[in-house]
């Protein structure tokens, strides 16, 4: 999460309950997102919510996927920049 935002847990939970994702953490800054049996070659693509807890510019982090018992096999999207003001 990029610093001054929250994520919004209804977002997470429609998440779960769609069967898009199995389950997800709050680790501090990071939501963990935890997907079971993504084929080889499947793109899967969903959106999180955030809140905004006051104006702020930010960057936001780079994400990562990778399959939890073979870390070797893993994806990336580059993160950005983002302003919120009042």
């Amino acid at each position: 999460m990029p610093t001054g935002f929250a994520p919004v847990t209804g977002s997470l939970d429609r998440l779960v309950v769609d069967g898009t994702i199995m389950r997800y953490e709050i680790a501090g800054r990071k939501v963990i997102v935890y997907v079971l049996d993504l084929p080889r070659g499947t793109e899967l693509s969903f959106d999180v919510e955030m809140r905004a807890l006051f104006p702020v510019k930010a960057i936001i982090p780079d994400s990562r996927a990778y399959s939890y018992y073979d870390p070797e096999v893993c994806a990336g999207v580059r993160g950005g920049e983002i302003v919120v003001g009042v």
